[in-house]
């Protein structure tokens, strides 16, 4: 049982595992940011088509 003799595959997993979750969440903030402009961009739609 040799578990802690390898902190090189360790960190480089770790660090793998870290930017694979950066990514998921930098593509979901990317999706959520599209998804509340397009709402408002149909909320001011709307504001202006019942004014005019």
């Amino acid at each position: 049982m040799e578990t802690h003799e390898y902190p090189v595959e360790v960190i480089a997993n770790k660090y793998y595992w870290l930017d694979s979750i950066l990514n998921i969440i930098s593509i979901i903030v990317i999706l959520a940011i599209l998804y509340f402009t397009i709402r408002l961009y149909r909320k001011i739609v709307r504001f202006l088509d019942k004014n005019s």
